[in-house]
């Protein structure tokens, strides 16, 4: 029971990702939403809620920085080895931040993230092998 409330949370949370990721939305918007999922799924206290939403601004916007970085020219590899770090440098932080429960089911979330994303992004490459 509590594995298939854990995924109905980290599906919940990818749907917000999902959502934050819709063109014309600014850093704001998107970190502003991942906040008030993750206050919803994670029951935030308000001092919580406060350092969790400046953690995604920050982190939002250093992506936003390292996307023009990579539209700049930066390697396939260097983009990636970037990305690895911010997402590491993010979860140390939002570790401090949250309860060791609040960071497991955040951490579950993520890994189902990841596969959800690396299947996506695996039929896109076959859909584009196939035009």
């Amino acid at each position: 029971m509590k594995k298939i409330i854990t995924l109905c949370t980290a599906a919940a949370l990818f749907l917000c990702v999902a959502a934050q990721a819709q063109p014309g939305n600014t850093p704001e918007q998107r970190a502003k939403k991942l906040t008030r999922q993750m206050n919803k799924t994670l029951n935030l206290s308000k001092t919580q809620k406060k350092k969790v939403a400046e953690i995604n601004l920050t982190y939002i916007r250093k992506q936003e920085e390292l996307k023009i970085r990579q539209e700049e020219g930066i390697s396939q590899e260097q983009y990636h080895q970037d990305l690895l770090r911010l997402v590491a440098e993010r979860n140390h932080e939002l570790k401090e931040a949250l309860s060791t429960s609040q960071y497991n089911i955040y951490m579950e979330y993520d890994n189902v993230t990841r596969k959800i994303l690396q299947q996506e992004k695996k039929k896109q490459q076959q859909d584009k092998k196939q035009k």
